[in-house]
C-alpha cells in the first residue's frame, strides 16, 4: 500500500453507523432458522485513589500569590449497565454490544457519563471463506491539562476547576473494521483486514488535545506446521494523521513468529519484526525581523520538516498452566497513538498470576512496567516510564454474581519533568452477568 493511496484514504470519513446498515442487510438476506438472544449485565464500583489522574504537583501564581497544587484524594463510584443483543444462524452471527456508565466523584470535574456501542457481524460464505465487519462508537470524557486563559482569574477554591486545573472535555471515538478469513488448506489460513479509527475532542484546539485518525491495512498468514507448532506472519501499512497540527506518519511493518506447546502445561509465543516510518510535521521557529525604521522584533514562523526511522517490533510470552491457576510473563515492543498528536513506541514487560484459592475465591496479581518514547525525533514531551501492580480478590457468590476487592499502585515519571507521580487506590466492585437468554427462534 503506497503512501499516496494512504493519503487519499484519509479524506473519506467512514462512519461506523454504516456498520449497522450492513448488519441489517446481511441479517435480512439470510433465510436460515434464526435465534435472537440477549445477554444483559450490570456492575458497580466504589473507589478511593490518592491521585486518580496520576499527576505531579504544580506551582502557579494567582493574584500575586504563589501556590503549590497537589493532587487530592478522590472518592467516588461507578454504575454501569449494558449487554449484548444479537441474532444467530448456522452461518451468521449479528450482534451489538452496548454499555452506559455513570461516574461520580467528590471532585466535580472527574464526573462523566460514558457510552459504548460496538456492532459486529460474521457471515460464513462457504467452508473456506468467512466475512466479518465490526465497528465502535465510544463517547467518554477526558481531562486536558490546560490553564485558564487568564490565570489571575483562577478561583481560590480549586474545586471549581479541579485539583490541577484540568478541564473536562468530551472524546468521541469511531472505528470500522471489515475483514476476510480464508482457509488455504486444513493447516493454512489467511486473514485480510482494514481498520479506520477517528478520535475527536470537544474544543480540541483550546484544550491541548489533538484530533487524529488512523488507517491501517493488515495481511496475516498462519500455518499449523505440527500439532504443537503454529507459525504466522503479519504485514501492515498504517497512516496516522493529525490534520490540525499538519502532521502525519506513515509506517510499514513486518513480523514473523510462532506459538509452541511444550506440553499440556507449558506454552510459548515469539514474534519479531521491524518497521519503517516516515513523518511530516511543522515546527515553530522564532526569528528576528527588522522594521523599516530599524527596530527589531521577534516573529514566529512555521517550517515544514520530515524525518524517517527504522525500528523494531517484538513480542514474547511464556505461560504455565497448573491445576489451580496460571502464570504468564511477556515482553512487548509496539507503537501506540496518544491524545497529544504523537505516535509512541512502547516497551512493556508484564507478569500475571491467577490462582483459585477455593471453589468460590480467586486471586490474581498483574504487574507491568512500561517505557514509552516518541517515534518522531521532533519531540520528547511524552517520553515516560510507568509501573503498575494491582492485586485482586474475587468472590464468585453464584455463576452470575461476583464481588471484587482490588488494591492498585501506580508510578509515572516524564523525562522532561522534575517530579514523578504515584497513586494508591482501592476498589470494591460488584458484577452481575445474566445468562444468555433466547428471545425468539
Amino acid at each position: 500500500m503506497s503512501p499516496n493511496i494512504l493519503n487519499h484514504m484519509i479524506s473519506y470519513k467512514i462512519h461506523p453507523i454504516f456498520v449497522l446498515s450492513l448488519l441489517i442487510v446481511i441479517s435480512s438476506t439470510n433465510t436460515q432458522a434464526r435465534e435472537w438472544y440477549l445477554t444483559p449485565n450490570a456492575s458497580s464500583q466504589l473507589l478511593f485513589d490518592s491521585n486518580l489522574q496520576l499527576r505531579t504537583n504544580r506551582t502557579i501564581t494567582t493574584n500575586g500569590v504563589t501556590r503549590t497544587l497537589k493532587p487530592g484524594n478522590t472518592f467516588g463510584g461507578t454504575l454501569s449497565a449494558g449487554g449484548i443483543i444479537g441474532s444467530q444462524t448456522e452461518n451468521s452471527d449479528v450482534h451489538i454490544r452496548g454499555n452506559v456508565s455513570f461516574n461520580r466523584y467528590n471532585i466535580r470535574n472527574f464526573n462523566s457519563t460514558n457510552f459504548f456501542l460496538s456492532p459486529e457481524t460474521w457471515l460464513t460464505v462457504n467452508p473456506r471463506n468467512k466475512l466479518g465487519i465490526s465497528g465502535k462508537l465510544f463517547l467518554d470524557t477526558t481531562l486536558s491539562r490546560v490553564r485558564p486563559s487568564v490565570v489571575d482569574n483562577t478561583p481560590q477554591n480549586l474545586d471549581e476547576t479541579d485539583d490541577l486545573l484540568g478541564v473536562p472535555r468530551r472524546r468521541f471515538t469511531k472505528s470500522i473494521r471489515p475483514e476476510w478469513n480464508h482457509s488455504l488448506s486444513e493447516k493454512t489460513a489467511l486473514n485480510l483486514s482494514y481498520e479506520f479509527t477517528d478520535v475527536t475532542y470537544e474544543n480540541a484546539a483550546k484544550t491541548g488535545r489533538v484530533d487524529y485518525s488512523i488507517h491501517s491495512g493488515q495481511l496475516n498468514l498462519s500455518h499449523q506446521l505440527t500439532p504443537k507448532l503454529l507459525l504466522f506472519s503479519n504485514v501492515s501499512a498504517t497512516l496516522f494523521s493529525t490534520p490540525d497540527i499538519h502532521a502525519s506518519t506513515t509506517y510499514y511493518s513486518l513480523q514473523i513468529g510462532g506459538q509452541y506447546k511444550f506440553s499440556e502445561r507449558w506454552e510459548a509465543e515469539v514474534a519479531l519484526g521491524g518497521r519503517y516510518s516516515f513523518s511530516d510535521f511543522r515546527t515553530q521557529k522564532i526569528i528576528p525581523v527588522i522594521n523599516t525604521d530599524g527596530s527589531v522584533f521577534l516573529a514566529s514562523i512555521s517550517e515544514k520538516n520530515n524525518d524517517s526511522a527504522l525500528g523494531s517490533l517484538a513480542y514474547a510470552s511464556i505461560t504455565h498452566h497448573y491445576s489451580m491457576g496460571q502464570l504468564k510473563a511477556s515482553v512487548t515492543q509496539d507503537i501506540r497513538p496518544t491524545g497529544n498528536g504523537d505516535l509512541q513506541t512502547s516497551n512493556q514487560a508484564a507478569f500475571s498470576w491467577t490462582h483459585h484459592l477455593s471453589e468460590h475465591l480467586d486471586f490474581s496479581l498483574p504487574l507491568s512496567a512500561l517505557r514509552a518514547s516518541s517515534i518522531s525525533s521532533d519531540t520528547n514531551r511524552l517520553d515516560r516510564s510507568y509501573y503498575q501492580v494491582a492485586p485482586l480478590l474475587r468472590w464468585h457468590l453464584s455463576p452470575e454474581f461476583s464481588l471484587g476487592l482490588r488494591y492498585r499502585y501506580r508510578y509515572q515519571k516524564f523525562d522532561n519533568a522534575d517530579d514523578s507521580a504515584q497513586s494508591h487506590g482501592a476498589m470494591l466492585s460488584a458484577n452481575y452477568h445474566w445468562r444468555r437468554r433466547s428471545i425468539s427462534r
